[in-house]
């Protein structure tokens, strides 16, 4: 069995809605899988990317997004989304998704993200602040 980088964690199970006539995952539906996976991340480390004041500390906009699709999934599948940040730099924030089966773990698509923290206000890019290094690194166990 494969190891992954990625520690945390979030089951989906896939929708009807989520997939094409045939029953397949259809592949838009992945960058909805990375929203949720990110949210969830972040809430296990007590931040609500939702709510508007978290929002003003950190705000992140996808710039870069790479997906590479391997094996399908189907209707009623439950996905196990596996999540990291692998890089914080001054104002972006690089992740990796893995999406696996979760009843064989086969691989089914990777991703990379890069995000911006992004001001809403001046529609500029900003630091990212010592709080979100800090809370990441402590799960992590990296320092950013």
């Amino acid at each position: 069995m494969t190891e992954y980088t990625e520690k945390f964690k979030y089951t989906v199970r896939v929708r009807w809605s989520e997939c094409d006539v045939q029953g397949v995952v259809y592949y838009g539906t992945y960058l909805d899988y990375i929203h949720v996976v990110m949210d969830e991340y972040f809430r296990n480390m007590g931040f609500l990317l939702m709510m508007e004041e978290e929002r003003k500390v950190l705000d992140l906009a996808a710039v870069k997004v790479l997906l590479e699709y391997k094996h399908s999934a189907r209707i009623d599948d439950l996905v196990d989304l596996r999540f990291a940040i692998t890089k914080i730099g001054n104002t972006s924030v690089s992740t990796s998704i893995s999406f696996l089966r979760t009843s064989d773990q086969k691989l089914l698509t990777t991703g990379e993200v890069i995000y911006v923290n992004f001001d809403s206000e001046s529609g500029e890019a900003k630091q990212v602040p010592q709080q979100i290094r800090e809370i990441v690194n402590k799960y992590e166990g990296t320092s950013f």
